[in-house]
């Protein structure tokens, strides 16, 4: 009996040395103004037997919501049997609020030891310090914003493109239903010919000589209105195969339109200018040429 009382001391001994260690966490300002600096560092005091395998984790890594400017750890510090070691970080704070710094942990041989957490307040430098600290909020208030907020910039945009696409299919439509209407309306050949005869007398009335281009034109303006009025090919025909055809077909003043189909082709052909004059009464005598009339009922049963 006598030995198991002697053996309890070193018992006692061996198995609180063998948890001989300690860790703490501490910063060198609890209230800080906005972009101060605080040092938020952690000691971890062991025996020198296990120095060699005790470790403190990053500390860097682990900070949220502050921004580290600086991350290092000191020098060992040898004291009795003891050694403290310690790493350090300064971080600063860009908005009030409260934060809580890490926890951090140490690694001692096979045990693990924990640092508790810290609050540090973060004031503005308007406050004179005499406001309760139980006032301040941990983050600022969030402001929620409608999605119709969010993203209006995309509705305006898109909103454009919408309109833009209707009005220019509306435009769109719109010409295309005009110039429908417009070959609604069915031209006889002798309107056609007298439409085609005043442009090309606009184009010339200015002029001093007409040159064969204009002579051109009016050729084949005079060949497709007697193409279409008798159903000829009169503007694949030359002056000679065009006399031969003209033969079968009733047209007044049969011999002035081939008259005028000579001088209007020579002039074409050899690039010869002829006088306003003449030009002038060359459309006077087309525009008095007349369609052959349009049957009667009589005739057409």
């Amino acid at each position: 009996m006598k030995k198991i009382v002697s053996l309890i001391p070193f018992f006692l001994f061996f198995h609180f040395s063998s948890f001989a260690a300690s860790i703490i966490s501490r910063v060198d300002k609890a209230k800080i103004f906005p972009g101060e600096a605080v040092r938020f560092s952690v000691v971890l005091k062991v025996e020198k037997e296990k120095h060699q395998s005790s470790s403190i984790e990053q500390i860097g890594p682990k900070v949220q919501l502050l921004r580290v400017t600086n991350e290092g750890e000191e020098k060992d510090q040898f004291e009795d049997e003891m050694v403290e070691m310690e790493k350090f970080v300064t971080v600063e704070a860009d908005l009030v609020g409260s934060y809580v710094l890490p926890v951090i942990n140490a690694k001692v041989g096979n045990e693990e030891l924990s640092t508790g957490e810290i609050f540090l307040e973060v004031v503005s430098k308007e406050s004179d310090g005499s406001k309760d600290l139980s006032d301040i909020l941990d983050i600022k208030q969030i402001k929620r914003t409608s999605w119709v907020n969010r993203y209006f910039f995309w509705i305006v945009v898109a909103a454009f493109l919408l309109l833009s696409a209707l009005f220019g299919g509306g435009v769109y439509c719109w010409r295309k239903y005009r110039k429908g209407k417009k070959e609604m309306i069915l031209l006889t050949a002798e309107e056609k010919f007298h439409q085609n005869l005043h442009k090309l007398k606009e184009e010339t009335s200015f002029l001093e000589e007409i040159s064969g281009e204009f002579c051109f034109r009016c050729s084949f303006i005079l060949r497709e209105f007697i193409e279409e009025e008798y159903h000829l090919s009169a503007t694949d025909q030359t002056y000679e195969e065009l006399k031969v055809s003209l033969k079968s077909i009733d047209l007044e003043e049969k011999d002035k339109v081939l008259g005028m189909l000579k001088i209007l082709d020579w002039a074409k052909y050899t690039d010869e200018k002829i006088s306003l004059e003449r030009w002038n009464q060359l459309l006077k005598d087309l525009f008095a040429l007349k369609a052959r009339p349009s049957p009667s009922i009589e005739e057409l049963n």
